[in-house]
């Protein structure tokens, strides 16, 4: 099971639907990552409150889905990383 970071943002402590939250009250740092199970191959969507040094830590982790396309044997392909990074093709063996 591995956490992949798709946000850390500031948010209010009470904040939801239909909740209206208390004047001067502060926002704190939340977490929202995606739990990855590879035996079932299930993504599972989650958030958690962290402090403010973890968060700093977990912005560097943050991964985007994009698609890329195959040099090689010309294929579009989606995938979940980190930006400025290479990625193999699933398809080709290059």
């Amino acid at each position: 099971m591995a956490k992949l970071t798709l946000s850390v943002c500031k948010a209010y402590k009470n904040s939801g639907r239909f909740r209206i939250h208390k004047e001067n009250t502060s926002k704190h740092w939340k977490h929202y990552f995606v739990e990855d199970y590879f035996d079932d191959g299930d993504w599972k969507f989650s958030s958690e409150w962290v402090n403010p040094i973890k968060a700093q830590l977990l912005k560097r982790k943050i991964v985007h889905r994009m698609i890329w396309q195959c040099d090689y044997c010309d294929r579009q392909f989606e995938v979940l990383g980190r930006k400025n990074s290479k990625f193999e093709c699933p398809y080709c063996d290059e």
